[in-house]
């Protein structure tokens, strides 16, 4: 009986060894354009009309040894209209921040968008075997400014969120 129970320890013992997966990652900030003075407005809800915040645009790589590679939002284009109203210096795109890794736009695995606002999901195109997404729990408010309309990034946020759990 004791042999028994010694064998079915080890054998068990080695299954759990054989399903658990250890994983290792190497995380990157990375930053593509220079920072901005961009006015409050822009951030907050009833910002005073002359206050002005300093703003960094990066995003994030998570780098699996298992293979994913994914990225924490996926920056934007310098064409699109709120970054030229901006107009930032010392811009790379964001694909081409990964070639600085040694890796390519078609290497990221996943995004994880953070919020839909133009600066953290305008360059999801540039990753083309990205499966893109957010949390399944996250509550998605899109935020117009007054005076702005619709463009082809809204357009994409509509079709994007279809299976998440509420648009507001």
């Amino acid at each position: 009986m004791k042999n028994q129970f010694i064998v079915l320890l080890f054998a068990l013992s080695n299954s759990i060894v054989a399903f658990s997966q250890n994983h290792s990652y190497e995380v990157y900030a990375l930053k593509f354009t220079s920072e901005a003075t961009i006015p409050s407005a822009m951030v907050a809800i009833d910002a005073p009309k002359t206050d002005s915040v300093t703003a960094v645009f990066m995003f994030w790589l998570i780098k699996g040894k298992n293979g994913k590679n994914i990225l924490v939002d996926a920056g934007f284009h310098k064409d699109v209209e709120e970054a030229k109203e901006i107009g930032f210096t010392n811009y790379v795109r964001p694909d081409s921040m990964l070639l600085r890794l040694g890796m390519k736009a078609t290497d990221i695995s996943d995004i994880i968008l953070s919020h839909p606002h133009w600066d953290h999901i305008d360059g999801i195109d540039l990753f083309p075997n990205a499966q893109v997404g957010f949390g399944r729990t996250t509550t998605i408010i899109l935020w117009v400014m007054p005076g702005k309309r619709m463009d082809s990034t809204g357009h994409l946020i509509k079709g994007m969120f279809v299976n998440s759990e509420k648009i507001i």
